[in-house]
């Protein structure tokens, strides 16, 4: 199955206030390419079923008011809580699509280990088993599942 996008997750955790593992960092059409530093310290999700205002959606930051960046309003409090709203729990999304991935080469920043791009799987958003994390409301939202 082809994708149409990339969306990159944080495959480590700098500590509070900073990425945290899992915080979905960036978004990319298929085939864009990624630099050499990212792919060491970022796990790449290719992705189908989500348009691309939807995924970036997904990098934004957690606003103390808990509204999405397109829903502000004035007077709302700006303040950034997390650097990012929406996380994908890695050992979640492993156990459902790629049981056995070693988490920990995973993590290693001296290793560009890309399993799901390698192995050819695509995370379908347009399915119904959760993948996305709301860390304001710590809702699932999203959908996927494995495809090949």
């Amino acid at each position: 199955m082809t994708h149409d996008l990339e969306i990159a997750v944080s495959a480590v955790d700098r500590g509070p206030g900073r990425v945290r593992e899992g915080d979905v960092v960036a978004v990319r059409p298929a085939g864009a390419g990624w630099g050499w530093a990212e792919l060491k310290t970022r796990l790449i999700v290719p992705a189908t079923g989500i348009s691309l205002a939807e995924a970036l959606a997904l990098a934004e930051p957690l606003y103390a008011c808990g509204k999405r960046a397109a829903g502000l309003a004035e007077g709302d409090d700006r303040t950034i809580e997390a650097k990012r709203r929406f996380r994908v729990p890695l050992d979640l999304l492993f156990a459902g699509w790629a049981p056995g991935v070693d988490l920990a080469r995973l993590r290693n920043p001296g290793e560009a280990f890309q399993p799901l791009l390698d192995s050819g799987v695509v995370v379908d958003f347009s399915q119904r088993v959760a993948v996305c994390q709301d860390t304001h409301l710590g809702t699932f939202r999203y959908a996927s599942r494995r495809t090949i």
